[in-house]
């Protein structure tokens, strides 16, 4: 099951980055993601959230997705003008129509059935990935709907959607990593 989009409505969203964006996490994570991010034209940002990101993906072509009307309103406000309600497990979109898709904050709310559906399709709409993804050496947990993967499965994830892991940014000296996924390396 997908995040609830209530979660993300009303006063949650137009409030979610006051509460983060202060955050060595959050700034840690701008940070790898701009590391990662190659030259490219297009770009998908899915969760697109607030719209985080946009001053990163300068001069390329921008597609948001969120589940959240109330998140597509906030990076609205910031100058995103591509952007859908959908649903990561479907994406609309024609195989390979981006260069580049950028998932952060998304993949542990996933079970873990439904996150290999989501870098399933994110693989086909999108030649790297740069996704977000808490991961443990040995073995899953899951502490309400916050999993954490295991390594292994997360591998066999990647490797079943056809992508190798180019390049990873551990931001917390443990289970949680950025990392840049490509259909065939080097990454551009």
């Amino acid at each position: 099951m997908l995040t609830d989009p209530l979660r993300y409505m009303g006063k949650k969203a137009s409030q979610y980055e006051a509460k983060r964006s202060h955050t060595r996490k959050w700034r840690l994570e701008h940070d790898a993601v701009a590391s990662l991010l190659p030259d490219a034209e297009s770009v998908l940002d899915v969760p697109v959230g607030t719209g985080r990101f946009f001053p990163l993906y300068d001069g390329m072509r921008v597609t948001g997705v969120d589940i959240s009307p109330d998140m597509l309103a906030e990076a609205r406000k910031r100058g995103f003008k591509d952007l859908h309600l959908g649903d990561i497990r479907d994406m609309r979109f024609a195989d390979g129509r981006f260069d580049v898709a950028v998932c952060m904050r998304l993949l542990n709310w996933l079970t873990p059935s439904d996150m290999a559906q989501a870098v399933k399709e994110l693989s086909r709409v999108a030649s790297i990935l740069i996704v977000g993804l808490r991961a443990h050496r040995d073995y899953p947990t899951c502490k309400g709907r916050l999993w954490v993967h295991s390594l292994a499965y997360c591998r066999e994830i990647i490797a079943d959607s056809g992508l190798l892991i180019d390049r990873d940014v551990n931001l917390r000296g443990g289970t949680y990593s950025i990392y840049r996924l490509c259909h065939k390396p080097p990454c551009a």
